[in-house]
């Protein structure tokens, strides 16, 4: 059993029953190569979508984003896609955003420590680790993303590492209170957005 696991399915069921976003822009692009946003010179072997999500219908500064990475290449992929969130929006008139995270930190009995998005209560996560065992089962998703072994001292990067397959998808959903934010992406006035993940740059185009 795998106390990750665990918490990604519980933060997974969480969200289902927060907020309904209604509204959705999507934005997607692959990885660059060094030099890539100068010279345009893309890596075909990893791909990053972004889904960005606003209840409409609220006045709210909530949005939430989903990213899904997908290693597109034909080698496993080291590393965790989402170690760095730097986040930058770039709109159409050429100014830069950084998007600040709502995120708090949950500690289990165990002692170990997880990042949890803002909307999330702590005691909901305590909770149901300690009671709901039917939760506990192992994501699907395990069996092309697979937690590395590490036993250097190397730092949190590696502690987080993963061994992504060919085809292999991970997925993560960060949580923005921000209303400049909100008022940016709402407008459609986003060009670009960048991120800088824990494989490489992505600069991601909005999508048709």
């Amino acid at each position: 059993m795998k106390l990750k696991a665990i918490v990604i399915s519980i933060l997974f069921l969480t969200a289902s029953v927060g907020a309904v976003f209604a509204g959705q822009y999507s934005f997607s692009g692959y990885g660059t190569r060094w030099g890539g946003a100068l010279f345009g010179s893309v890596d075909k072997s990893r791909m990053c979508t972004v889904r960005f999500s606003v209840d409409e219908s609220s006045q709210s500064s909530d949005v939430a984003a989903t990213f899904q990475f997908v290693n597109t290449g034909n080698v496993p992929i080291k590393g965790d896609p989402f170690f760095s969130q730097k986040v930058q929006l770039v709109s159409n008139d050429g100014k830069t955003y950084e998007v600040p995270w709502a995120t708090e930190m949950v500690e289990l009995k165990d002692g170990s420590r997880y990042e949890i998005p803002g909307t999330v209560n702590p005691e909901k996560v305590k909770d149901v680790v300690t009671n709901h065992p039917e939760l506990r089962k192992p994501s699907p998703l395990e069996k092309l993303v697979a937690p590395l072994e590490d036993d250097s001292e190397e730092g949190d990067k590696n502690k987080f590492a993963r061994l992504i397959n060919p085809g292999g998808t991970v997925e993560k959903t960060l949580y923005i209170k921000d209303p400049l934010i909100r008022a940016v992406i709402t407008s459609k006035n986003v060009k670009n957005v960048i991120f800088y993940s824990g494989v490489g740059k992505f600069i991601l185009s909005p999508q048709p």
